[in-house]
């Protein structure tokens, strides 16, 4: 007769599996994922060589996209965008003067103004589309090794990071931040400096970083992946930096200072585009008895929330007064189901692109007059 495992041994011999992943976790996180040869690109650290220069070709109209963060959800603002492209007969990167992108939308802007060898966007819209297909199978993937070894992320992040860097490294190569077609921001946080850090890749600002690099602090939210290490080159000081969501999902406030103080005396469009508006409801009865456990894995989501919410709202509270500036939202509620930020599934993305379709359809009007806009005087 085969003799069955007795419960209580399983049960022992997983609470020993508990022990030893504990007080191995720091081993085993740094092997895996820690400091990825994260390296910044400092051969001419003036960056002379490739200077990028923000000067619009009217000077008097700024043309601003910003693309909000949300992993996977990036379809829902791709699908917009190629709304705006076809409409407009241009490609996204000669619509806009000035692209700022949190996350996700870092990745969309970056692709977008990545030149060919004729300094042409080399990708359409809806080719950064296919390739999030294959991006967000890819990134969002562990092997159970993985889960086992990180407890299914309890001890550590919950994806690794290799595989991210090897996809950014394979479509951006040697592309450095100043040789993209147009001016772009991207917002990260310095963890160990406690501060905004937000990397930018003309005049003064143009310091030579990877591309690969940058989107590697950029879609760093903690709990998901590990944080980057880099040397910030103005600060001439080494940081561990995550996601900029964690304080400007929507990144719009951060574009209107930067605008406002180039161009004072100039008029702005600004056109966001977010990747479902996810809002959590929570009741006091719900909530009064949460403790820290509850509330850590529902905080991220209040948070976030909460910090678009306000940058959507005194954007739009500007725009209705200040006659130079026009603040265009393309947004809308998400479906509860589709929340997730790493559900890659089939039917999730296809559901994904269903709903920024269903943005496009349900704003025909706004996205007539944002195409007038950015196309009025721009010779």
């Amino acid at each position: 007769m085969i003799k069955k495992t007795s419960r209580p041994k399983v049960i022992t011999l997983f609470i020993l599996l508990c022990v030893l992943a504990f007080f191995c976790r720091g081993w085993w996180l740094h092997n895996l994922s820690y400091c990825l040869p994260v390296r910044n690109a400092s051969v001419h650290a003036s960056g002379e060589k490739h200077r990028l220069l923000f000067k619009p070709k009217n000077p008097k109209l700024i043309r601003v996209l910003v693309l909000s963060g949300g992993g996977v959800r990036g379809l829902v603002s791709l699908e917009v965008l190629k709304a705006i492209e076809k409409k407009a007969h241009e490609p996204i990167a000669d619509l806009f003067d000035l692209f700022v992108g949190t996350s996700t939308g870092a990745i969309a802007e970056a692709s977008l103004l990545k030149p060919n060898e004729k300094g042409q966007p080399e990708y359409t819209t809806g080719q950064v589309i296919e390739f999030y297909h294959s991006l967000s199978k890819e990134v969002f993937r562990r092997s159970w090794v993985y889960r086992l070894e990180t407890l299914n992320g309890l001890l550590g992040p919950k994806y690794p990071s290799e595989q991210k860097y090897q996809i950014f490294n394979n479509r951006f190569k040697g592309l450095e931040f100043n040789q993209l077609i147009k001016p772009m921001l991207i917002p990260t946080y310095s963890l160990n400096s406690a501060i905004p850090i937000q990397f930018s890749n003309w005049g003064k600002e143009s310091y030579r970083y990877y591309v690969k690099d940058l989107l590697m602090a950029a879609t760093a939210p903690p709990t998901i992946f590990r944080p980057i290490y880099m040397h910030v080159m103005r600060r001439d000081h080494d940081e561990e930096l995550v996601d900029g969501a964690i304080y400007a999902n929507n990144p719009s406030l951060i574009a209107l200072g930067v605008v406002l103080s180039r161009f004072p005396h100039a008029k702005y469009v600004f056109v966001h585009v977010g990747t479902g508006i996810k809002a959590p409801h929570l009741q006091v009865a719900q909530v009064s008895h949460w403790g820290l456990f509850n509330w850590s894995t529902n905080i991220m989501n209040v948070v976030l929330n909460a910090n678009s919410i306000n940058a959507d709202k005194t954007m739009e509270y500007t725009d209705s007064h200040l006659n130079t500036l026009r603040y265009v939202d393309f947004n809308s509620a998400l479906p509860e189901k589709l929340w997730a930020i790493d559900d890659t599934s089939k039917g999730t993305q296809r559901a994904l692109k269903k709903f920024g379709r269903s943005i496009v359809h349900a704003h025909q009007k706004q996205l007539d007059a944002v195409v007038k806009l950015l196309k009025r005087d721009k010779a």
